[in-house]
Parts: C-alpha cells; structure tokens; sequence
C-alpha cells in the first residue's frame, strides 16, 4: 500500500537527535497527529471518489501502531480489515486506486497522500514547536 513521505523537516530530526532521549515521546505524538490528517484526507477522496459501498473502507482506514526501522520511527496509515464478506479493504483501496481489466483506477491514493501532505507536515512542526518552547 502507498507510503506516506514528509520532505522538509530535516531541521526538526536535526534536532531532535540532539536533544536524544527526551523527543522520543514527541516523535510519537508528531506522528500521530500526521496520521490523524492523513486518516481524513483519506476518508475525504474515499468518499469524493464514490469508493462507499458497504463503507468498510471508509471505517478501516487507521494508522498503525509507531514502529522503529533502522532507526526511523514510522506510521503507515492505509484501509485496515475486511469487510462483512471477508474482503480486505486494502486490496479494495488497491483495485479501487490502479484499476483493472474492466475498472479504470481513480488515483485516489495518490490525490490523498498529496493533499495531506503540507497539512500534517504543519500539525507535527506544531507538536514539535511546542516541545521545544518556541
């Protein structure tokens, strides 16, 4: 499933290596309030893109749990579960997103993860101006 990448805050991890410890906490509230602007966007180009059918994915779209690799703490925020006949909402968001044989995909992924960009980049330098006093 797509991935959600912030550009410009190399500053901000800047500083936060420096001060260590104490921003691990931070990292986390950061990145739950990213997620929280990118779980809308989702739900916004689900729903302007007419992807409602039992409203499954609309209600699974959650992010994970933080997680650490190589040193990067991350959270993935995509269409969790299945729906009432056990088909997961990921691969609906896929199909509904590329497309195939005989369905042209909406990029509706794509116009999500753009339109939340610059917003949760603002809501987590927000979380992280606030830690640090400014």
């Amino acid at each position: 499933m797509a991935r959600f990448n912030v550009n410009g805050l190399e500053a901000v991890i800047k500083d936060m290596h420096r001060l260590g410890q104490q921003s691990g906490e931070v990292a986390d509230e950061m990145l739950q309030a990213g997620a929280a602007v990118v779980v809308e966007s989702w739900q916004a180009a689900i729903r302007a893109h007419g992807h409602i059918d039992t409203g499954a994915m609309l209600r699974g779209v959650k992010p994970t749990k933080a997680s650490s690799t190589g040193g990067m703490r991350s959270i993935t925020v995509y269409p969790q579960g299945s729906d009432k006949h056990g088909v997961r909402n990921a691969t609906k968001a896929f199909i509904a997103n590329f497309g195939r044989t005989r369905q042209r995909g909406t990029g509706f992924v794509t116009e999500a993860e753009n339109n939340a960009e610059e917003p949760a980049q603002a809501a987590m330098v927000a979380i992280w101006d606030r830690f640090i006093g400014s």
